[in-house]
């Protein structure tokens, strides 16, 4: 019987081995399978060189697409300056159309009567203005409002979408700064 055990606590020794052994190998395949066969077998020689290299040609397309990005804010800023100008100068233009109808189709050629027709398209405005708003003493925070929804409807959106860009912009090379200045470089692994 004692010659069973010892068989038997052999077998068992030689059983946990195997399966040890085979666990270990299981393991070692996960570990492979999870790091990447190609991250264990490439050569990671990489220069330092190669890395500044890489690196101030990131920052440089960077700062490419900053300039691009200041310029189109730039002329953003401009336009949205310019656009009460702009509202203005229509306004006047409807002005002249009016006066330049009224002396070719009805021949007016007495300026008081001219008048007449510009208080009577005064008038109109203001029953328009009375109409669709209510009063008329609120002209100017009208204006005010108008002009906030005119920028807001045009300029706003586009002006955050570039402030956001810039930002990151700048902060990518602000990154890439201290590997271009620097003397060795940090290789990240993932």
């Amino acid at each position: 019987m004692s010659n069973v055990r010892i068989k038997r606590k052999n077998k068992i020794k030689k059983d946990s081995i195997i399966v040890l052994v085979f666990l270990i190998i299981i393991l070692v395949l996960v570990s492979i399978a999870k790091l990447g066969w190609e991250n264990i077998s490439k050569n990671k020689n990489i220069s330092i060189d190669d890395k500044r290299k890489e690196a101030k040609e990131i920052h440089d397309l960077f700062e490419k697409e900053l300039n691009e990005h200041h310029k189109e804010k730039a002329k953003i800023l401009k336009y949205k300056k310019n656009i009460l100008k702009i509202v203005r100068m229509v306004f006047v233009l409807l002005w002249v159309i009016l006066n330049f109808i009224v002396y070719h189709f009805k021949n007016v050629t007495d300026l008081q009567v001219l008048f007449f027709y510009n208080q009577l398209f005064l008038l109109f405005i203001v029953s328009i203005v009375f109409i669709f708003v209510g009063n008329i003493s609120d002209l100017k925070s009208i204006n005010n409002d108008l002009k906030n929804k005119i920028d807001n409807l045009i300029y706003s959106s586009k002006l955050e979408i570039l402030n956001t860009k810039i930002e990151a912009l700048e902060q990518g090379m602000n990154e890439l700064k201290p590997m271009i200045d620097s003397k060795t470089i940090e290789i990240k692994s993932h």
